[in-house]
């Protein structure tokens, strides 16, 4: 898997910067292009969250373009006191960033169709994101959004329960 970290700069933004970080899986002789997966971080993450996730898809033949949302990143925590979810809570997110996080999406879209990552098939492009009781993650408002049609499909990883497995009565979560 290759790594590949920046910033695109939207200069019709006041040149509003918007970090990626794209995950791309190494291609093996025959391999058709690879589906891109947007993904949109939760409150107080950055382009480096939900590593685990992206590295787990991409070495199943996807390439996932993380993004940042400046305001709603972990300056709402980073260098503060305490623990971050208590800042993350606390926070008070004005109108106008909400907006700016929700243009961050088409913006990077505009950006990956400009100069797609090796081995992208565009024609497969999925979002996905990480959600809480305050996200104003940009998956969360897709469906209602004219964005929509840019999608093939929309992952909504949410936290799940515990169930516990019927053989071993362990938790499966």
């Amino acid at each position: 898997m290759t790594l590949t970290k920046g910033e695109w700069v939207d200069p019709t933004r006041a040149n509003r910067l918007v970090p990626y970080k794209i995950y791309t899986p190494e291609p093996l002789p025959g391999d058709a292009p690879y589906p891109v997966i947007l993904w949109s971080h939760g409150m107080g993450g950055t382009r480096d969250g939900a590593g685990f996730i992206s590295r787990y898809v991409a070495a199943q033949g996807y390439i996932m373009v993380h993004i940042q949302h400046a305001g709603t990143d972990d300056a709402l925590w980073a260098g503060k006191p305490g623990h971050p979810w208590t800042h993350i809570r606390a926070a008070k997110i004005p109108r106008k960033t909400v907006l700016q996080r929700y243009q961050d999406v088409p913006f990077a879209l505009s950006q990956i169709r400009s100069n797609p990552p090796t081995h992208a098939d565009l024609s497969r492009l999925g979002m996905s994101g990480h959600f809480d009781l305050r996200n104003y993650g940009y998956t969360e408002a897709v469906g209602k959004s004219h964005h929509l049609s840019y999608f093939f499909f929309c992952v909504k990883p949410s936290m799940m329960p515990a169930i516990p497995d019927s053989v071993s009565g362990r938790s499966m979560t």
